[in-house]
Parts: structure tokens; sequence; C-alpha cells
């Protein structure tokens, strides 16, 4: 088995008042991954900041 490779994410738990935002996922190619709850996050960039990788998702 070779090395595997690593890639680095992040993911925002986001509450407001009793509320949690979550987003939900459109159809996939893989059924497993079709309108399945997420929180918002995804891969950090080369020189990008992990607080800056969540942040970008929201405007």
């Amino acid at each position: 088995m070779g090395e595997m490779k690593i890639i680095e994410v992040v993911a925002a738990v986001i509450k407001f008042k009793n509320n949690f935002f979550c987003v939900q996922r459109g159809e996939h190619k893989y059924d497993y991954l079709s309108y399945k709850f997420e929180f918002p996050g995804g891969k950090i960039r080369n020189l990008t900041v992990p607080f800056d990788s969540v942040f970008v998702l929201i405007p």
C-alpha cells in the first residue's frame, strides 16, 4: 500500500439561538452522498488560514 495523501479540511458548527446552520447536498454521482446534510467547510487551499476557508462560503 502506498503512502496516503493528507488533505487538511475545516468545518464550522454555527449555532444561532437554538438553531444550527447546515447545508443539504444536491444530487451526487454517488447515491450515498446525495441529499445528505453537512456543516459548511472544505479543503484548506495553499496559503489560506483555516478561518478564511469557512467564511469564504458565507457572503
